[in-house]
């Protein structure tokens, strides 16, 4: 169980690049 206050993260919420916020920089898009 995670204690309070501990940082997680979180590796199964990935968005498909024209899911991604437009303002990204063309390279970050591409991954």
């Amino acid at each position: 169980m995670i204690k309070k206050g501990e940082w997680v993260q979180i590796h199964d919420i990935v968005l498909k690049p024209e899911e991604r916020s437009p303002h990204l920089p063309e390279d970050t898009k591409k991954v």
